[in-house]
Formats: C-alpha cells, structure tokens, sequence
C-alpha cells in the first residue's frame, strides 16, 4: 500500500474532498492528486499536517506502520464500584460546596433579615432570649460591687431595639438591690453583632444616663 494509497483512504473515511483537504493544507487540489496517484510525495512538513487533519500518525502516512499503543490501561473499564465511588465523591463534593456557600450567605445576611417587619416584636424576641445571659454581664462588670448586690433582674416591657446591618442595639432597664444603696433601677444598653439566625454576639453593657 503506497503513501498515496494510504492518504486516499483516510480522506475517503472521513468524507472529505480533495478540495476541502487542499485548502486545508494550503495546496492546490492538483498536488492532492498527484499525491493519491502517486506520481509525487507530500514533503515532510505535509505530511506532520496530513496526520493531523486525517486523524493518523506521521509514521502510519509515511510508511504504513501503525504505532504500538499500549491500550490495557486506557481501555481499562471502571467497574461498578468504582464508578459508585466516584458518584459518592462527586455527590459529597457538590453537597459541600452547596452547604458553604448556604452557610456564608447566612452569614452574611444582615438583622433585617431576621427581624422582617417584627418591629418591637423582634425585639422581645431578643430581648426573652438574651436578657439572662446580659443581665449576668452587667453584674459581672461591676466587679467587687458584685459581692453587694442581694437581687437582680431585667425589667420585660422595659425593652426597646434598633438595628443597622449586622449590628443591634438592646436596651432595657435592670432592677437589682444593693446593701447599701437598697433598689436600684439603671438602663443599660448592650451591642450585638450578628453572626447566625438569631444570633449575636454581646458587648459589656453600657448604662445609659452615665
């Protein structure tokens, strides 16, 4: 089998004209012919373009040796396991990314998206949840006056909130008795910052009036 033979048959394969080969490699349909005729050879640089466009190897146009592949690897079929495997990986995978980028825009998000048109509702909300936690702040702030204070409470009621992008502002009245001092009433006002549904994160308190 000749070069032109061989160069005639792959065209042939892939329906292609010699027209259509010709303006490819940038000759005339003439030098395409006389190469499937055999009267002339294609040069070298031809031939590198010719295996390309044909789907073949310099070697297979040139002298008709087909090139030794090793194929065990490549053809290798992926058992029924492993291809459960990958759809695991790549199901965990997907699922990942979902959840973080569920959780960042959560995040993210800021009270208003919380709160919606709540109002003062939101803020007994908060309020009902925190006022324990905060109001054991603002003893713990008052440091060796802690030990003189026989009662303490948040007053319900007393309680007001605003709130701007990631940050709210809780006010409300705490109501303790001291030892020497007897009842003491005092607004305080606490700053969050939030960092999940319904969840913030607290400053000291800060007494209003003061």
């Amino acid at each position: 089998m000749t070069i032109g033979s061989r160069i005639r048959d792959l065209r042939r394969n892939l329906n292609y004209s010699q027209e259509y080969l010709a303006e490819q490699l940038e000759v005339s349909r003439q030098a395409v012919s006389k190469w499937e005729q055999d009267i002339s050879n294609p040069d070298t640089n031809n031939i590198i373009k010719l295996a390309e466009l044909l789907n073949s190897t310099v070697e297979y146009i040139a002298s008709g040796k087909q090139e030794t592949v090793d194929t065990s690897k490549s053809k290798q079929k992926l058992s029924k396991r492993q291809k459960i495997k990958i759809g695991i990986i790549i199901s965990v995978c997907v699922l990942l990314i979902v959840c973080g980028t569920l959780v960042g825009y959560i995040y993210t998000r800021p009270v208003d998206w919380d709160a919606g048109a709540c109002g003062g509702g939101y803020a007994t909300w908060i309020f009902d949840k925190y006022n324990k936690d905060l109001t054991e702040v603002f003893l713990n702030g008052m440091g060796e006056e802690k030990e003189n204070i026989i009662s303490i409470n948040s007053l319900r009621g007393t309680q007001s909130a605003t709130w701007d992008e990631n940050k709210i502002f809780l006010t409300f009245n705490i109501k303790y008795e001291h030892k020497d001092y007897g009842l003491v009433e005092e607004k305080v006002n606490f700053i969050g910052t939030r960092y999940w549904i319904d969840s913030f994160k607290w400053s000291g308190a800060i007494i209003i009036g003061k």
